[in-house]
């Protein structure tokens, strides 16, 4: 017996399916119940009449993934998420035509996904014809990427709910839609003597030898880092540009608290690589030199990517994004006057030592112990001067706008 998704006990050996696509569909589901992630595994085809006899699928870790011996090392290093995890499920196929379980399995020998993460998991990503369409017209629009997840969680209950990847959508649309035109273009541009002998750019190239990312930077901006290369922002509030590229732009803020530019780039590709790429790229670009502090938004690849690109680097959230997230995430706990002085207590109003004290009070004082976007992100904010989050948090303000 077996948990379906909706918690109801099921016979595994009385399950019966229509075609290999029913059974995988089933199986997803109960996957998303139970904290894993699927594929395809192996299946036996009946070549002339074009259906399987049999197929099996199993859990994501199935099996070990095999050391490949080369020469050159890969453009693209790839996470080994494989453990020899045993969890199965196989079908075959009856005269009547109908698939029923041949064989179960379900055992496993990781950690499963707890119910509020299981659907980031890759097999619970899927995205449909209409979800396509959808996605492709809000970026059309401009509209930003996490907007558009927020009002497709809005509309299925949650982001709990949410199997679609939109970001992975994107970043293949975005990738296909650069012609070969535009890549010469670009690259004759950054590689023409003539308009700065110093100037420093790197592309990143994917499995297909396409232009995934782009970053450039020039003289007076490496000058400008050697300089004021304490505090350093990575700033993506710019949005996408005409040809649907996200433009990022490392800031700083020099002796006349004005804004100085240390670098930008094109991601085409927003995954933890490019992200590892890109920090990686920043560095070489300034011959080593890493920022002391560096402030970003809340993107989960890029917080991945950090400590492995930027092992030296003292990572901060940006406050005046942390409050936008709070807006979006608390809603109506700012319409309590109570709630709304003690939030800019605690971001504004406290230094270093003092923030356990004012959080812990904040907490008890509006029942907040179960709030999980609280536990999640606010411990961010714990770490670095509350002067400096006022400086970027203003600047990353006018760069929005």
């Amino acid at each position: 017996m077996v948990r379906a998704d909706n918690g109801e006990a099921i016979n595994i050996w009385t399950l019966e399916f229509r075609d290999d696509e029913h059974a995988y569909d089933w199986y997803n589901r109960y996957a998303i119940s139970a904290g894993f992630s699927i594929r395809r595994h192996a299946g036996f085809k009946n070549k002339e009449k074009g259906y399987y006899t049999s197929r099996s699928f199993v859990c994501s870790k199935e099996g070990l993934r095999k050391e490949k011996e080369q020469d050159v090392p890969a453009k693209k290093e790839r996470w080994n998420t494989r453990c020899g995890c045993l969890a199965s499920f196989t079908i075959q196929r009856q005269s009547s035509g109908k698939y029923f379980t041949f064989d179960w399995c379900a055992q496993h020998n990781h950690e499963l996904a707890t119910p509020t993460k299981a659907h980031l998991l890759r097999s619970h990503r899927r995205i449909n014809k209409l979800q396509h369409h959808e996605c492709d017209n809000a970026d059309i629009a401009n509209i930003p990427l996490k907007l558009a997840n927020d009002l497709r969680a809005a509309q299925v209950g949650g982001k709990e709910h949410l199997k679609i990847d939109l970001k992975h959508h994107l970043s293949n649309r975005r990738s296909k839609s650069m012609g070969v035109g535009v890549a010469c273009a670009l690259l004759n541009w950054f590689g023409d003597p003539h308009r700065n002998s110093q100037f420093f750019f790197r592309v990143m190239l994917d499995d297909d030898e396409q232009i995934s990312n782009v970053f450039w930077c020039d003289r007076s901006m490496q000058n400008d880092f050697a300089l004021f290369w304490d505090f350093v922002l990575f700033d993506t509030t710019y949005m996408t540009n005409s040809e649907h590229r996200p433009l990022g732009a490392f800031l700083g803020v020099n002796n006349h608290r004005e804004l100085v530019v240390f670098g930008a780039c094109l991601l085409f590709d927003e995954t933890i690589q490019s992200f590892k790429w890109l920090f990686e790229t920043f560095v070489e670009c300034m011959e080593g030199k890493t920022p002391q502090s560096l402030f970003t938004d809340q993107d989960a690849e890029m917080l991945a990517a950090i400590p492995t690109a930027l092992p030296d680097t003292h990572h901060f959230l940006c406050v005046w994004q942390i409050n936008q997230y709070a807006l979006k995430n608390l809603g109506s706990l700012f319409d309590n006057r109570d709630f709304k002085k003690d939030w800019n207590k605690l971001l504004f109003d406290n230094d270093v030592d003092d923030f356990d004290l004012v959080w812990s009070k904040m907490i008890d004082d509006h029942d907040l112990h179960d709030n999980e976007w609280l536990q999640t992100y606010m411990r961010s904010a714990r770490s670095g001067p509350q002067h400096t989050y006022r400086v970027f948090s203003v600047q990353a303000r006018g760069l929005g706008s």
